[in-house]
């Protein structure tokens, strides 16, 4: 019997905690995403947060949302095709950040493109 009602007790706190943790997740992280030389914002840059899963997509004028964010400070990771991935230290005092993105300047090799004409008889 005495297992029985330890067992309820370790269950019991348990959920009492998981459920503290899902009421701390309600803070909200908005921003923008610009290009650094032009000021011009970037759709559909991702931006994440490092070590989890929450992330959104901007819109068309560079603008996302992230909801039920648990911690007031958080890593954002910020990517878009040419541009350099960056981290930005966010945390609740400061709401909507611009975050400013370089463009990533990576030059190709060239390519040679060589072919032979069979001559058919």
């Amino acid at each position: 019997m005495r297992i029985f009602f330890s067992a309820i007790l370790v269950c019991l706190s348990m959920f009492a905690m998981s459920q503290s943790k899902k009421d701390s997740c309600t803070f909200v992280v908005r921003g923008q995403i610009l290009d650094l030389q032009t000021k011009e914002p970037l759709p559909f840059a991702e931006v994440r947060i490092e070590n989890s899963t929450r992330g959104a997509v901007t819109d068309e004028k560079g603008f996302f949302t992230i909801d039920n964010v648990c911690d007031k400070e958080v890593h954002l990771i910020v990517s878009f095709v040419g541009y350099k991935t960056t981290i930005h230290h966010h945390d609740l005092h400061h709401p909507n950040p611009k975050i400013f993105l370089a463009p990533d300047q990576v030059m190709l090799e060239s390519v040679i493109i060589e072919a032979e004409h069979e001559r058919r008889y």
